[in-house]
């Protein structure tokens, strides 16, 4: 006669089967995919902030640029850092006080998205 012993039970019952193996690597899957699509959506953003950040200064350079000389052109374009960017300055009367200020702005283009930025000028 066969008889079950309470030591037999606990050493077969050592370890974990198959399925519970295969749940925690399919758990563990979805949670570094979900860290990886946080990482690369990290990135992209950071790279989109770094180029608008280039538009930004881009385009307070070229009114600095326009306070100090005025320039003969209102229209170039930059590379900064591989990104091509299109810029025209816009110089016309502002809406208030037109005999004494100007409104400047500078318009920035690069792939699809574009940037404006708006001053005014005395004593022009």
């Amino acid at each position: 006669m066969l008889e079950w012993s309470k030591a037999e039970d606990t050493v077969a019952k050592k370890g974990f089967s198959i399925i519970e193996v295969s749940v925690a690597i399919v758990i563990l899957i979805f949670i570094v995919g979900g860290m990886l699509t946080i990482f690369v959506q990290g990135s992209r953003e950071t790279g989109v902030s770094r180029q608008r950040t280039a538009a930004y200064n881009l385009a307070t350079q070229i009114m600095e640029r326009h306070f100090v000389f005025p320039p003969s052109n209102h229209n170039g374009s930059e590379n900064i850092n591989g990104v091509q960017y299109d810029w025209h300055l816009d110089v016309e009367d502002a809406p208030v006080y037109p005999a004494e200020l100007k409104q400047l702005t500078v318009g920035i283009q690069w792939g699809s998205e574009n940037y404006t930025l708006t001053t005014f000028k005395a004593d022009y």
